[in-house]
């Protein structure tokens, strides 16, 4: 050993440019800074980051997060939960009926106030949708239903605001019966 050297221990040293490789592994880097004895007695200011590139101590390592990060971690999820929560609430159901041939499918659908009915139509020939007028049976009197004419690939939508029975039937083909029920 040299003058002025007081110590006999020899430390590897971690390389200062990276050359050409990429990026040392992990485990390389922990080896090149510290030796076995030193490692398993470091501390760490900043554990988290420690845990992150797999050295440090055990606890760090071990996957234990600090209560911070676990307060922030739930916080973070409570918050996604309600808004994920507040988003679906707010959003009203649409709910559709296919004209398949001269039938729709389904030929009765229950839905709330406030959602909405889509009628498809899937046939080769042209479709209307319209509600019955002074129909026995029927709670809705109005003919608030009266779609435009329908070509094949076509849809109608109406938003139900008002509970009741509503009964529809296709005009040019007044075989077809509906019905939805608006339910509060």
């Amino acid at each position: 050993m040299g003058s002025g050297s007081g110590s006999s221990t020899t430390r590897r040293r971690m390389p200062t440019a990276l050359g050409s490789r990429s990026r040392p592994g992990i485990s390389s880097i922990r080896s090149a800074c510290l030796t076995d004895s030193e490692h398993a007695n470091a501390r760490f200011e900043t554990p988290g980051l420690a845990s992150q590139r797999g050295i440090g101590p055990a606890s760090a390592r071990e996957g234990k997060m600090s209560t911070r990060r676990r307060d922030l971690l739930w916080i973070g999820l409570t918050a996604l939960a309600l808004a994920a929560a507040a988003a679906l609430a707010g959003a009203q159901a649409t709910h559709q009926v296919k004209i398949d041939g001269v039938a729709f499918e389904p030929p009765i659908i229950q839905v709330a106030v406030g959602e909405s009915v889509t009628w498809t139509n899937n046939y080769k020939q042209p479709h209307l949708i319209s509600t019955f007028k002074k129909v026995k049976g029927a709670s809705v009197q109005d003919g608030v239903l009266d779609s435009p004419m329908l070509k094949t690939g076509e849809s109608f939508t109406y938003k139900f605001e008002k509970p009741g029975t509503y009964e529809y039937f296709c005009p040019i083909h007044v075989f077809m019966l509906g019905k939805v029920v608006v339910k509060k």
